[in-house]
């Protein structure tokens, strides 16, 4: 077989990926995501046509919230930001229609507490390492 025939280089190439894995993660760290750390999401959509993202961006900018904005759909944005409060979410909304011709719809919103995913994160953590000792205790007394 060419696998068993060549598989020291199979090896080595396996070897260097793992390794280029284990150094990106070191380096740039894992960077959990807001179900992890905690935020807010709200889902809008317009209901002529979306504004561009630079024009969202511009407008939320003065608010500081931390925001990732991405497109969905033809005509709405998945908006990610710090946790904010019902004064933040309102002055939100409002930043999003600046004009009365831009008018939205708030199709969700959700927001986690850190406490909350500060425990899914160690959850999960716990889970990976777990799921990786069972591959490798089978994987053991398979070939055994």
């Amino acid at each position: 077989m060419y696998i068993v025939k060549y598989r020291k280089i199979f090896y080595a190439i396996s070897g260097i990926l793992m390794l280029g894995s284990l150094v990106a993660m070191f380096v740039w760290g894992l960077k959990p995501g807001i179900d992890f750390k905690g935020g807010s999401v709200i889902e809008v959509e317009y209901t002529n046509t979306r504004p561009e993202v630079s024009v969202v961006r511009e407008a939320l900018s003065p608010l500081s919230l931390g925001e990732s904005i991405r497109p969905t759909g033809d005509r709405g944005y998945i908006i990610q930001l710090k946790t904010i409060t019902e004064v933040e979410r309102a002055s939100l909304v409002k930043a999003l229609s600046p004009k009365a011709t831009d008018t939205l719809e708030v199709k969700r919103f959700d927001s986690i507490g850190p406490l909350l995913g500060a425990e899914a994160l160690s959850k999960s953590l716990v889970s990976i390492v777990l799921v990786l000792l069972a591959i490798v205790i089978f994987v053991t007394f398979a070939f055994i």
